[in-house]
């Protein structure tokens, strides 16, 4: 209970700043306090013990007979003089104590010196990250309250669900073209109109935090600019819900900005859907994306300090959520790693631990997955901007948390008597991972998406206009060529073939007349009997057309025919097709960043996997690139029109097959024998190459075969046009 460093605060005459207000909260069952500053705009929550000695500070007695009032009363809930001594530096560090005493102006000046400080920190830290507050808008806010105050009620709950309800089932009824739409959202053409919704859409989202916090009595009092990778979006201040003893509040208070942006994006999809080509319809289109995509990367996320954050800490009841579980995980790595006995947990049970390292672990990933992507794709358009991003990620991610490290490892007191052990335990870890990086080999491969095509096939057209009579062969099913397929039935074929030989008769009795009467007329009904035997021809080709015939030998692929029987057909609609199953091709496009080891003839081999067979792998017999850059894609389902990946340029051709940046064609060819799956010609999937493995040398790789001729070749000669 004694310390002795007592006699330092033993004699101060102290007491909270009369601006702080305290409130009661209560968390996972427990009661704590939270001690506000509206100067600072902070908060601090306190146990029910510490609550107590706050409440009897008082200036006309000294912090010893505080404290021993305390102990007389009740020892075992009374803290400690250590406990006091921390409590009063802390409360001290965040000004939140006044004191009978003149102030210590060197003191003042180091608090606020170490104060900038750890925010310089900070906003380095979170360099492309940085808010900049530009003005308080509670005045704002207070004044426009009653006019927006119908908004919070919740009789708005019906109008907001029949929006966002509407809106997913206009989005639904046109997914087609939502997903065609998605690839010219990034255009050049259209970045201005995306910035400009972007920052509208997110200054409406911060303003429904702002109205939230004033709904249950809270005030905002900083808004401004977060610069986001070097994109402005606006931003304020919602800490003073912290404050409210509500639970469902404070929930609402996190979740009123995605609630705006999803009621948004319904309100922008009924427009999107009914509007045509404009730019109404273009920009509700990128209101549309930008409020669902964003709001489900990002703000509902809980693994980033964003809305998602907050809510799960509130519904969890989890205040200081990821400090509380990148504290845990240092506590089990020590523990682990290191021996270390010494100190509290920051869980109350192996359950709560479990649950504390798993959102570690997964935050610690994400973040880092998202500020790696976040570089690339910023050195991808600015390459500038990407060169100073990727810097800055290196440094936050891996340079000042090895320094950091650094200095825990060699002067933290909470290593002393297990530093050779740490020491040790670092050095074989980085040792080891030496070793993994730089001399074992490890698997390095390529991905391209493709599509199979047919040695040979052949479509089935219909030749001539008829009603389906029968399909008579039915789909799947081997045929050899001259196989009747479909049979038609034209009745007014028939009566055009009658009304043809009535007119040859016809035509052939003036003939006759012609060569008693003069032979001047001779010449013209000739010419006449010609055509008429000419229309003859075509309408019995036509008549016999009604037969549909394989063309060659193959499988006879037409699964909704059956469908059509009764149906009327016109001359040229597609009916089907045949496929010789005997050889397939897989046709890849590969992009100009992955073309290069296809030319230094450093791919061994690949597999192929189909969509809905992932488990299959289809293996390949060769593999031929041909060496000239492509701008056509072998099929539209490639395309982001079509559902595929690659980008194309819908303003060059409505077919959704031009891409928008050259490409490669790669051919392998399907080992036939080896598949237990029924191949289908223009089936999409995806192929990988096996590349020269990581931390081996490229010799030891072209020396080994592969798994048929041991090369990749050029499938033809070089062509200008490809």
């Amino acid at each position: 209970m004694f310390s002795e460093s007592w006699h330092h605060v033993a004699d101060e005459r102290l007491a909270l700043r009369p601006s702080v207000r305290l409130r009661r909260q209560v968390f996972r069952g427990e009661t704590w306090y939270v001690a506000g500053d509206p100067l600072s705009n902070r908060f601090y929550r306190f146990r029910p013990e510490v609550y107590e000695f706050l409440c009897r500070l008082d200036q006309r007695r000294t912090v010893d007979e505080v404290w021993r009032g305390l102990w007389e009363r009740d020892p075992a809930a009374a803290p400690s003089q250590a406990e006091v001594i921390q409590l009063l530096s802390q409360l001290e560090s965040a000004n939140l104590l006044s004191s009978t005493r003149s102030p210590d102006s060197k003191a003042l000046f180091e608090r606020a010196r170490r104060t900038r400080s750890r925010e310089t920190r900070a906003k380095f830290s979170s360099i492309l990250f940085i808010r900049v507050p530009l003005f308080d808008p509670e005045h704002f806010l207070r004044r426009s309250w009653p006019f927006v105050r119908l908004l919070f009620t919740r009789w708005m709950w019906i109008p907001w669900l029949a929006v966002v309800g509407l809106g997913i089932k206009a989005t639904v009824d046109h997914w087609p073209q939502v997903v065609s739409g998605t690839s010219s959202v990034l255009a050049p053409a259209n970045l201005l109109y995306l910035t400009a919704t972007f920052f509208v859409l997110k200054l409406l989202h911060e303003f429904g935090h702002a109205y939230a916090v004033k709904k249950f009595g809270g005030e905002v009092h900083s808004m401004g600019v977060m610069f986001l990778v070097f994109t402005p979006i606006p931003f304020v201040d919602a800490t003073a819900a912290w404050g409210f003893r509500e639970r469902r509040h404070r929930v609402f208070v996190g979740a009123a900005g995605m609630i705006v942006e999803f009621f948004l994006a319904g309100l922008a999809a009924l427009i999107w859907a009914n509007t045509g080509e404009g730019l109404v319809h273009n920009l509700a289109f990128n209101a549309m994306v930008i409020a669902s995509v964003s709001t489900l990367l990002f703000n509902i996320n809980p693994l980033l300090r964003f809305d998602g954050y907050y809510i799960l800490s509130d519904l969890l009841d989890y205040p200081n959520l990821q400090p509380r579980s990148l504290r845990q995980l240092s506590f089990s790595l020590e523990r682990l790693l290191f021996g270390v006995r010494a100190g509290q947990p920051p869980s109350l049970s192996r359950r709560e631990a479990s649950w504390l390292l798993t959102y570690a672990v997964g935050s610690l990933i994400y973040r880092t997955f998202i500020l790696i992507s976040i570089a690339l794709f910023v050195a991808d358009k600015f390459f500038g901007l990407g060169l100073i991003a990727a810097a800055l990620a290196i440094v936050v991610t891996v340079v000042l948390p090895l320094v950091k490290f650094t200095r825990y490892l060699c002067a933290s007191p909470r290593l002393r008597g297990r530093r050779p052990r740490a020491l040790a335990v670092v050095g074989t870890i980085v040792g080891g991972a030496a070793v993994l990086l730089g001399v074992v080999p490890a698997p390095n491969h390529a991905r391209a998406p493709g599509v199979l095509q047919a040695g040979s096939h052949a479509e089935i057209v219909a030749g001539t206009a008829g009603y389906i009579v029968s399909v008579d062969r039915p789909s799947r099913s081997p045929v050899a060529g001259g196989t009747r397929l479909v049979t038609l039935a034209n009745p007014d074929l028939d009566l055009e073939l009658r009304a043809a030989r009535a007119e040859l008769e016809r035509v052939e009795a003036l003939a006759q007349l012609a060569l008693d009467a003069s032979t001047s007329s001779i010449a013209p009904v000739a010419k006449q009997r010609e055509a008429t035997l000419a229309r003859l021809d075509l309408l019995h080709a036509d008549r016999a057309a009604l037969g549909v015939t394989a063309p060659l030998t193959g499988v006879w692929v037409a699964p909704f025919l059956p469908q059509m029987e009764g149906v009327r057909v016109e001359r040229g609609q597609r009916l089907g097709e045949v496929i010789d199953t005997s050889g397939f091709d897989f046709v890849a496009v590969v992009s100009q960043d992955d073309a290069a080891p296809f030319f230094d003839g450093q791919v061994s081999g690949a597999e192929i996997r189909l969509p809905g067979q992932s488990g299959t792998e289809l293996s390949v017999r060769d593999i031929q690139i041909v060496p000239a850059q492509q701008n056509t894609l072998p099929s539209a389902s490639l395309g982001a029109a079509g559902g595929g990946t690659i980008a194309v340029d819908s303003t060059a051709d409505a077919s959704g097959r031009i891409a928008r940046e050259p490409f490669f064609l790669v051919r392998a060819r399907v080992d036939v024998r080896t598949a237990d799956i029924a191949l289908l010609h223009q089936r999409t999937g995806v192929i990988r190459f096996d590349l020269p493995k990581l931390n081996e040398g490229v010799s030891h790789v072209l020396a080994s075969p592969s798994p048929v001729d041991g090369s990749t070749k050029f499938s033809e000669p070089f062509t200008q046009n490809g």
